[in-house]
């Protein structure tokens, strides 16, 4: 699994087309706007990080989208074959 980290709102759906079905999305700091975007999105995994979407007062109405901590971030990321920062 690749895990792809986005961390500004618009860079997510420029690179949607690199995206494997097996792979992994994370959201963080102000990419978690585009939240919305990752139910359209076939991949084996989407996340993004619990305290950047808190402190940007939005809520996360999808069932399909898992919250990490940061520590939960870190082990999501041992795990992945690969990791990917697009900004």
């Amino acid at each position: 699994m690749i895990l792809h980290q986005f961390n500004q709102p618009g860079v997510l759906d420029r690179h949607r087309q690199y995206l494997g079905k097996g792979d992994a999305i994370l959201l963080i700091e102000n990419a978690v706007f585009d939240h919305v975007l990752l139910d359209e999105l076939e991949v084996a995994g989407r996340y993004v990080l619990t305290t950047d979407l808190e402190r940007r007062g939005l809520l996360l109405k999808s069932q399909a989208i898992q919250k990490l901590s940061v520590t939960e971030w870190v082990a999501l990321a041992a795990r992945a074959q690969q990791c990917i920062s697009w900004s």
